[in-house]
């Protein structure tokens, strides 16, 4: 009966397999699992029409055994890695969770200050992308004084092994003015997006 209880409820991954997910891909399926395909459509098939019915009569029971929980947080994740780098004439300085670039990685961490970047990654339209902005360019021109090019921008990675990175949006100045361009896929110029404010 424990099994069985864990099995209907708590399988974790499982209540994303719908019809939905099978109608979406069941050509990948089939490319996939070759000549075992018949077997995960009808295990995806079965999941629907007996486990996720009866798995609902357990949801109540979930917050005693402490499993009442999300199991999405265990399933495939984000499509795309979205990263944060910084870099100087050229060169990164920073990029988000990368041991060997940590310039400012202190400030960039801190509990407060994380979620900016977070944002800006998302969305090139982001309100902080100009406070953010003057702050890198103020940093950097005193840790490099030397510098004649300053940028910030969003790096998109897929999670397919041979995956590149590439820049998806972000920003760049320039000596001697050091006005800040706007940025698109690729690192094209582009002219700039409607800001839209951010939840504080």
């Amino acid at each position: 009966m424990v099994g069985f209880f864990f099995l209907c409820a708590g399988t974790p991954g499982t209540r994303s397999l719908t019809p939905k997910f099978l109608k979406r891909n069941r050509k990948t399926i089939h490319a996939k699992a070759g000549v075992l395909a018949p077997v995960l459509v009808g295990l995806i098939e079965a999941n629907f029409q007996y486990r996720v019915p009866i798995s609902k009569h357990f949801l109540k029971v979930q917050s005693v055994f402490r499993i009442a929980q999300n199991w999405g947080l265990y399933g495939a994740g984000p499509k795309r890695m979205r990263r944060l780098q910084i870099s100087i004439d050229g060169e990164p300085v920073y990029l988000t969770n990368d041991p060997a670039l940590r310039w400012r990685a202190p400030q960039l961490t801190h509990r407060k200050i994380r979620p900016l970047p977070d944002t800006m990654t998302i969305k090139a339209e982001a309100f902080n992308w100009t406070g953010f902005s003057r702050w890198v360019l103020n940093e950097a021109r005193a840790d490099f004084p030397e510098a004649t090019e300053v940028s910030v921008v969003a790096i998109f990675r897929d999670h397919a092994v041979n995956a590149e990175r590439r820049i998806h949006h972000g920003r760049r100045a320039r000596a001697p003015d050091w006005s800040w361009e706007h940025l698109g896929p690729g690192g094209v110029r582009v002219e700039a997006p409607e800001v839209e404010a951010d939840e504080p």
